[in-house]
């Protein structure tokens, strides 16, 4: 038998695609609690990191990576879901409900990002994002 020793990695030294596989591997895992198995697409042309299917057959959920709470324009209506990490949980989150939340609950579409790129991330969730993604969080 080879002699294994586990050692932790330090995740910000990862590569920018380790990075990816790992947080691929780690929601996938924490989605297989709730009957979800992944594949992941890596080099891919779609806008989806992976598939994560249930187990029953009854559903299909396509997945995009992403370090924080992301909504993007050239993201609505492809009936995607976002996962992101923070404090401890994964948020899984479909992507058109929370934009729609936050166009009409704050003045994301008023600022620079959005005006010039189409694009509003958030450096830390607020309680109100935090209550509302609630229930996708895993």
């Amino acid at each position: 038998m080879t002699n294994v020793q586990f050692e932790r990695i330090d995740f910000d030294k990862l590569t920018k695609i380790d990075k990816r596989q790992y947080n691929h591997l780690s929601v996938s895992a924490a989605l297989a609690n709730y009957g979800f198995f992944s594949q992941g697409l890596l080099d891919n042309n779609e806008p989806v990191d992976f598939i994560a299917s249930h187990y029953s057959g009854t559903s299909q959920l396509s997945v995009l990576l992403k370090s924080r709470l992301t909504l993007a324009s050239h993201l609505e209506h492809q009936n995607l879901l976002i996962a992101f990490y923070e404090r401890g949980y994964w948020y899984v989150y479909p992507h058109d409900d929370v934009l729609a939340f936050a166009c009409q609950t704050s003045t994301i579409t008023h600022t620079t990002s959005w005006q010039q790129k189409g694009i509003y991330t958030f450096p830390q969730l607020t309680d109100k994002y935090r209550q509302r993604l609630k229930p996708w969080r895993l």
